[in-house]
């Protein structure tokens, strides 16, 4: 898997130390999910998402959030020509393989909620029509922490399409002091050619469905879940965030070159699975109550 090293070769270039997060977001693209990224402005969650797009040469399409940006503004408009006498439909920026939704938590929430049925379905209804998003639509989005003004708080629904939340963090002092020298990363990105073809992603997603899982393995994320439940200062976990657990240990043991899921792969992607379903308004609450739940649940 070449491709794969090279990803993360260049990858770690340009975010060195940052491997767990470009982990998370591979996996999230070979499972043709959706990721949240929350983190103070500035920490390069833009540039992280831009590298993603470059990386698989795929469509690419950003949206702004502000509090002014109305649904019509993501999924696109009718607009009538008077000399054909008809209305012709003009697709939004949410017609993309790769959609950055830059500081989602910025857009108003009737706004947000025209992304819902997108993440879920891949399709945009407008005025009774249809429209299907392309096979590998993703939507890549960051946030600024709910401390900061200007923000409208996510509602859980919608919290729940996504596959991971995770912040970027700060870089180590010689990570930063490069950064601060040298080229920036967002004209390094421009420059690279890509790493990688969907063709690749497909191949990956068709082999992570065969990775095995087996029952004491199926059994410890179901006690997981089950702890949520019995936990009144959480919210509990549905089926739904299992069935992402268990695909994202999948994904976790195919990129480490394994047939079968370990505990251990269960245990590294369940605070970034479960942090925004437990603790939807602060990714530290939500990390502490997953590791929590890690902690009172033994692997046998």
């Amino acid at each position: 898997m070449v491709w794969i090293q090279n990803y993360f070769s260049e990858g770690e270039r340009l975010f060195p130390g940052k491997k767990n997060v470009l982990t998370l977001s591979l996996s999230a693209i070979i499972l043709r999910s959706h990721l949240l990224i929350e983190d103070l402005p500035g920490m390069g969650k833009t540039t992280l998402i831009h590298y993603l797009a470059k990386a698989f040469d795929f469509d690419f399409k950003r949206i702004q959030g502000t509090s002014d940006l109305l649904p019509a503004d993501i999924t696109g408009i009718n607009i009538f020509h008077p000399g054909e006498q008809k209305f012709q439909f003009k697709p939004g920026p949410i017609f993309s393989e790769l959609l950055l939704m830059d500081e989602l938590n910025r857009a108003p929430a009737k706004t947000q909620g025209a992304l819902l049925q997108a993440m879920e379905e891949k399709t945009v209804v407008v005025d009774g029509n249809n429209y299907q998003l392309p096979e590998h639509f993703c939507v890549m989005a960051t946030q600024n922490p709910s401390t900061q003004r200007g923000t409208y708080t996510l509602p859980e629904s919608q919290l729940d399409r996504f596959l991971y939340r995770f912040p970027m963090g700060y870089p180590d002092k010689k990570a930063e002091i490069d950064i601060l020298k040298n080229e920036t990363r967002r004209s390094l990105i421009q420059k690279m050619s890509s790493l990688s073809s969907v063709k690749d992603l497909d191949l990956a997603f068709v082999d992570v469905q065969k990775i095995h899982v087996a029952d004491k393995v199926a059994d410890y994320i179901w006690r997981l879940l089950d702890d949520s439940r019995k936990d009144v200062a959480l919210i509990p976990l549905s089926p739904r965030c299992g069935i992402d657990i268990v695909k994202s240990s999948k994904c976790i043991a195919y990129l480490n070159q394994r047939d079968h899921v370990l505990p251990d792969d269960v245990q590294e992607i369940f605070p970034y699975v479960s942090n925004h379903r437990l603790a939807p308004d602060s990714f530290d609450k939500g990390f502490e109550a997953a590791h929590l739940i890690l902690s009172r649940v033994s692997i046998l």
